[in-house]
């Protein structure tokens, strides 16, 4: 808010005075990657009252920088396009009523709309226009005593206090420190909570509240691993990228040193299997790492249980050489399985049963060649799929499609992603 093109000349400015520090240093001129993306006026900020700048005026904002750059051929410039910046808008000022407008455009064929070249603005325009949803109402300025669709959101940031912070930025003025002003001011944090003394670690609890001693012995070279673990109970309600959270942070507790990416924000660098749907249990999921240290299998699974929360459980760990091939090229296929004889495929859809589910799933591996083969095998039933779906169709896209189960997703469980066979040097140990 109350950007000027003085604002913007500074941006070029102030890349101008880099390249000139990064010249007297290096003898040349520095790589530069400059990020420009439009202001959004999200909730729960001071800003949560102030208008969203027209599209024309953000995107000749976005010229005016890139034509003052265009003349270092050592500065990239990479831009946030307006039309997905203005999306973003609509929806972190929203309310229910775009909940059908999601929806809407998902069934449109919506998808990955926040990676560059994949969002379509039509698409979200009709959808838009059918629910009868104008967007430019989520755009504009709102008074300071409206009630606002957020408001039942209890972060802790006062109104008053958010309104004060508004008034000083508007006026270009420094907002007082924590160590300035009234502690519990702004109602931030729960100072009476931070004051108490934290409670001393149980030592005989399963899940460390602090960090084990380092697992296994220094190697001379990193170590390739491929670990086997479970995924059942209320873990099958964790994402893909909750999951891998909770996976890094129980490496951690269980003090596996596993080799770190490269770059500005290095992350364990883990390769893992096919994500899991959300819903979905697995049996025999896969991960890759490397550590710099050479691990006992057993003392491995050991201390990973004790540092996993309930529904994770690690089953084995395997040494790989080091010229085997990655995870990702050496599945083959993933099998999944339902149960016949329980009660949660009669309460998915009235009046299937599971002879006619099997031949429904039967019918449809023999209407699409290479799409993949089913059995019933102990009460269960096995499918077996090649390691990318055919033309996309997951596994519980077959199910709903050949049995008409709505969300069969919660009925599946993977049992296993079928690696290429090691050879027996690279076997477990």
């Amino acid at each position: 808010p109350t950007e000027t093109g003085e604002d913007l000349e500074a941006v070029v400015g102030m890349v101008r005075d880099a390249l000139e520090i990064g010249r007297s240093i290096l003898g040349a001129r520095p790589r530069i990657h400059v990020s420009l993306s439009s202001f959004i006026p999200k909730p729960h900020t001071p800003f949560q009252w102030l208008a969203m700048e027209e599209a024309g005026a953000l995107e000749d904002k976005q010229r005016r920088v890139r034509a003052g750059l265009q003349r270092w051929k050592s500065v990239e410039f990479k831009d946030h396009p307006v039309e997905m910046s203005v999306l973003e808008a609509v929806f972190s000022r929203g309310d229910r009523r775009l909940g059908r407008v999601l929806a809407r455009a998902w069934s449109k064929g919506a998808r990955f709309d926040s990676w560059r070249g994949k969002l379509d603005p039509g698409l979200w325009t009709e959808a838009l226009s059918e629910e009868g949803v104008d967007p430019t109402e989520y755009l504009g300025a709102l008074p300071a005593e409206a009630s606002l669709p957020w408001d039942h959101i209890d972060s802790g940031l006062r109104r008053s206090h958010l309104l004060k912070e508004l008034e000083l930025a508007l006026a270009g003025r420094a907002s007082p420190t924590c160590l300035e002003r009234t502690c519990a001011e702004c109602g931030g944090c729960d100072y009476r909570f931070w004051r108490k003394p934290a409670p001393a670690p149980r030592l005989d609890s399963p899940i460390p509240a602090f960090s084990s001693p380092p697992l296994g012995r220094p190697s001379e070279a990193m170590v390739r691993y491929r670990a086997v673990y479970s995924k059942i109970g209320k873990t099958r309600y964790l994402s893909h990228i909750d999951l891998i959270h909770v996976l890094q942070r129980s490496f951690r507790r269980a003090g596996v040193a596993v080799r770190k990416t490269e770059g500005f924000h290095p992350k364990m660098d883990f390769s893992y299997g096919p994500a899991l749907p959300l819903g979905m249990e697995g049996l025999n999921e896969v991960l890759d790492f490397k550590a710099p240290v050479e691990l006992d299998p057993g003392e491995f699974v050991d201390r990973l249980n004790r540092s996993t929360p309930e529904g994770i459980r690690f089953r084995r760990l395997e040494r790989l050489e080091p010229r085997e091939p990655s995870l990702a090229a050496s599945i083959l296929g993933q099998v999944y399985s339902m149960d016949l004889e329980g009660e949660d495929l009669a309460r998915a859809k009235d009046g299937l049963s599971p002879a006619g589910l099997a031949e429904g799933i039967a019918a449809y591996f023999r209407g699409h060649p290479g799409a993949g083969q089913a059995e019933a095998r102990d009460g269960r039933l096995v499918l077996r799929l090649p390691a990318l779906p055919v033309k996309g169709r997951r596994a519980q896209d077959i199910v709903r499609e050949a049995a008409g189960i709505p969300d069969p997703v919660f009925l599946l469980r993977r049992d296993e992603v079928v690696l290429e066979a090691r050879p027996a040097s690279g076997r477990a140990n």
